[in-house]
């Protein structure tokens, strides 16, 4: 009779292959499948992330924020200049992270059925669990939401896991066959990593620990052989010991430093690119901090220990959220698994992801999540072992527990997802809410049918007495199998329905912005989403490059006032005489940015807002209290200099004069003075120095809402700066609010009348007027209502659904993002004062001018909640008007409106009915 368990397998012999069909297709079907969930989820418009400076710079071969990234600059942007398909640059950026992706999780199931089937031909166990084994945990990182969000848009992370999982996988295969050229593969790879993202930098100590233990000699080779040489060739003996190769341990640094080089790029991109120069790496000290992220430096511990308390708690939050339960209970059978059966590998493993855990709790950013990518990598690794585990397991497990384990298995696991699922949906907030009452019940209808199928089975392998059989024996593991995807493969439906439908908000916005804005105008933002959003409009799609986009975070910096001041030359500004007489000329010297940095003008036609007024004769008057910025430290002159703006702004003030009161100036809200930042001050010399010369626009920088109150340096949820002068209002213009003088259009109301007329805004100078003594800031009674507004066809969309043109009988339905929620209160804890209540009452005008609809609503009362128009199917094509206006405050007062009057205008901008481009 043939053996009844599982008996030994048998060492292969030399070049004797261990694949099976399940491996030679499953990896191909394991490519397949991840493919089609990543390609409906994509990104298909340019975002507010880091995503369009990423690819506006591998597009113009420019410099990325640091660490510079220059490998993947390099092959992404040969990928796109070899990539023929009709797409955007941007989407060819996600498919080169699609493809480093899939061939991560590839290499991460090679490594795991390498090392699985290392232990298993130690011990004893069957080939087939090994590769099924391997191929669930490299869909286990696939399916990961922190890996798939990488895939999705246009970032750096998705080639930092595929050097991490082919040099994962290399230092595995060294391990395994003891050949210098896979270690030789792993230096080269992770010295790429290194020339790729800085912490690949927590894989040498795990590599080192794994070099020493399994060739120990090749630390000392490179001395003792020589001398075993010289030593046997004095004696005239053969040598008695083997040492290995003496050039490994240098060769490997050597191959691991040669990537580096690639960072010579960063200098010569600066020098060259057209495009973004971000840092201005113009010497090798600058070299240096970009490739080392000096500016980020800071970020890195300093915090406090209840910081870093609240981040370690989230741990356990943020792997369930990776892997969820069922990942949690293989981990914990794999670690100990490979630990005791291959304790090198499984060490190199723990120690990586120890490391990489530990930086991420560590480095105080926003976006410290994208740090823990390795760490999921190692967590899939040991997923896989400890599956693999479970398997060998179930193949020998006695007759005894074999006959009731099938059963239990299915219960459990229907019953673990029904509870899941209403956890999920009730607490985590990870499902819909509708699951949370009935959801459970559903679930255990839909899977009644399998386990019914499933215990039926496993009675009749019990009946026909075929549990000690080939087919009983792998019962169990089938059943078990089919657990761990009972409880994934849903999971993984709802990750891949919840990514491709979540909104995402950024093409409409650079679109409208570019397509509205007029030549020669000045657009001043505020945060890095909004700036980089405009940056692959101009650089990418060619788009908006007369208008003047400033930054007010980076006008500071010298490399970004150096960008400007290029790609903005005095001699080509769109408004000047000379071009607006001669546009082909403009068009020949100035038509692209490459033509303007030829140029090598020193000047430009913007300003930066970096230049003080002139001093007053005399001290200002100060009639109300100094509430902020008059700190008694301030008294020393070396702690002034260095608290120049938020604890020392207005010491001194109405007792010297100077350039005091550009930094206090008279808040209403706080009833007294308190201290500007300096991108406020900055931001009010713009506009100051702009307005009477060209149209100024802002986004997100006097409606910057800051959510952190520890961030936020008026210390509450909500606005982050002050109100701009009352001298000054914000007229919505969509995604972004032109800034004019108050007195233009506080005397019209813009709906009263029955026909259009235009707003009396001050026609614009010819030249840049004097810039004298800076005018005083005035107090703002007014609060600012809009951060942005838009217009889409359906109720229920997102922000990359806005639109200005429609077709007649669609629904045009307005959108209202509200910039101030609640009245700033110094008296409270928090500062949140009543809701700012105001009534707002909308009108548009036809073609023809006359008005067609009216519409009204009380702001804040339905965050989010849009106001629709019905338009006729005979409506008249042509450009319609939309405008806004606000009655004041209405307290708790419901629709509708009093009938009093409507002003100041709070929102105009047109859109266009049967006139599609």
């Amino acid at each position: 009779m043939p053996p009844v368990g599982p008996q030994r397998a048998p060492l292969p012999e030399h070049g004797q292959s261990l694949s099976t069909p399940l491996w030679r297709y499953g990896r191909w079907v394991l490519a397949a499948i991840l493919l089609c969930l990543y390609l409906p989820s994509m990104a298909r418009s340019a975002t507010f992330d880091d995503g369009p400076e990423i690819t506006t710079a591998i597009y113009t071969l420019g410099v990325i924020h640091p660490t510079g990234y220059p490998l993947f600059t390099m092959l992404a942007h040969v990928f796109q200049r070899l990539c023929i398909l009709p797409i955007q640059p941007h989407i060819k950026v996600e498919l080169f992270n699609t493809i480093c992706v899939l061939c991560g999780a590839m290499l991460t199931a090679s490594a795991i059925r390498n090392t699985a089937n290392t232990i298993r031909l130690r011990t004893y166990g069957y080939k087939r669990e090994v590769e099924l084994a391997a191929l669930l945990g490299g869909f286990f990182l696939g399916v990961s939401p922190l890996v798939w969000v990488q895939v999705r848009v246009a970032e750096v992370y998705a080639f930092h896991i595929l050097l991490v999982a082919l040099a994962g996988w290399a230092w595995v295969r060294f391990d395994i066959s003891g050949l210098d050229r896979y270690a030789l593969l792993a230096a080269l790879t992770m010295g790429c990593g290194l020339a790729h993202h800085v912490t690949m930098v927590y894989m040498l100590p795990p590599a080192a620990v794994l070099l020493l233990s399994r060739k120990p000699k090749v630390y000392i080779s490179w001395l003792c052989r020589p001398l075993q040489w010289v030593w046997c060739k004095l004696r005239k003996r053969r040598p008695r010991r083997h040492w290995p190769s003496p050039l490994l341990l240098w060769t490997a640094v050597v191959l691991g430093l040669l990537p580096l080089l690639s960072y010579g790029y960063l200098i010569w991109a600066n020098k060259h690119t057209a495009g973004l120069p971000w840092g201005g790496v113009d010497n090798f000290d600058h070299l240096y901090n970009h490739a080392t992220g000096r500016q980020y430096h800071g970020f890195m511990g300093h915090g406090t220990f209840a910081e870093y308390f609240r981040r370690v708690k989230r741990i356990p939050d943020q792997f369930d959220q990776q892997m969820l339960p069922v990942g949690a209970v293989l981990l914990f059978l794999g670690v100990p698994t490979i630990l005791r059966r291959y304790w090198r590998v499984g060490l190199f493993f723990l120690l990586y992801l120890l490391a990489n855990i530990a930086h991420g709790v560590f480095y105080r950013v926003g976006d410290y999540l994208n740090y823990f990518l390795p760490a999921v990598y190692c967590c899939a690794v040991f997923i896989g072992i400890g599956f693999w585990w479970a398997m060998r397991w179930a193949m020998e497990c006695p007759r005894i527990l074999r006959r009731g384990t099938i059963v239990i298995a299915v219960g459990m696991t229907i019953g673990t997802g029904a509870v899941l699922v209403y956890w999920y949906a009730t607490h985590g907030r990870r499902l819909p809410p509708i699951l949370s009452v009935r959801g459970w019940i559903y679930v255990a209808v839909a899977l009644a049918p399998f386990a019914a199928a499933a215990i039926g089975w496993g009675a009749r392998l019990y009946a026909l007495g075929e549990l000690d059989n080939a087919p009983g024996r792998r019962a169990l593991p089938m059943a078990l199998t089919g657990c761990v995807l009972l409880l994934l493969v849903p999971a993984t439906a709802a990750r891949a329905h919840h990514i491709s439908t979540k909104k995402m908000s950024g093409g409409a916005y650079g679109k409208e912005v570019t397509d509205t804005q007029p030549t020669g105008s000045i657009f001043m933002v505020m945060g890095d989403g909004y700036l980089f959003n405009m940056w692959y409009q101009q650089h990418v799609l060619e788009r908006g490059r007369e208008i003047a986009v400033i930054d007010i975070g980076n006008v500071r910096t010298p490399w970004y006032r150096d960008y400007l001041k290029s790609r903005h030359p005095r001699s080509c500004d769109p408004l000047s005489q000379r071009n607006l007489d001669d546009p082909k000329r403009y068009q020949r010297d100035c038509g692209t940015y490459a033509a303007r940095k030829a140029l090598g003008e020193k000047r430009t036609w913007i300003t930066y807002g970096r230049r003080a007024g002139r001093p007053r004769p005399r001290p200002i008057k100060v009639d109300a209290p100094i509430v902020r910025g008059n700190d008694k430290a301030c008294s020393d002159p070396a702690y002034r200099r260095g608290h120049q703006y938020a604890e020392c702004g207005c010491f001194g003030l109405g007792k010297r004069r100077g350039s005091v009161e550009e930094y206090c100036v008279e808040s209403f809200e706080d009833g007294g003075f308190v201290s500007l930042l300096v991108d406020e001050i900055h931001t009010h010399r713009i506009i100051e120095d702009m307005i009477d010369w060209r149209p100024v626009y802002e986004a997100n920088v006097l409606t910057f809402h800051e959510g952190n109150i520890k961030k936020n340096p008026r210390g509450w949820s909500g606005p982050r700066h002050q109100r701009p002068s009352n001298v000054y209002a914000l007229i919505s213009r969509g995604y972004e609010n032109q800034i004019v003088y108050r007195k233009d259009i506080a005397a019209i109301d813009p709906c009263a009348s029955e026909k259009l007329v235009e707003l009396p805004l001050r026609p614009l100078k010819k030249r840049a007027p004097y810039i004298g003594i800076r005018r005083l800031y005035e107090p703002n009674p007014h609060p600012t209502l809009f951060k942005n507004t838009f217009v889409m066809p359906v109720p229920d969309g997102d922000n990359d659904e806005s639109s200005r043109q429609f077709s007649p009988g669609d629904g045009i339905y307005l959108f209202l993002k509200y910039a101030e929620r609640h009245y700033y209160d110094p008296d409270k804890k928090d500062r949140r004062g009543k809701l700012v209540r105001h009534g707002l009452r909308f009108c548009i005008y036809g073609p023809d001018g006359r008005k067609v609809a009216s519409m009204e609503t009380v702001s804040n009362t339905k965050q989010g909640h849009p106001i629709g128009w019905q338009t006729k199917p005979d409506a008249p094509a042509g450009r319609y008007r939309l405008r806004g206006c606000s009655i004041g405050e209405v307290g708790k007062q419901k629709l509708p409106l009093p009938q009093r009057a409507c002003k100041p205008t709070v929102l105009e901008f047109d859109f266009s009915i049967g006139e599609h481009q």
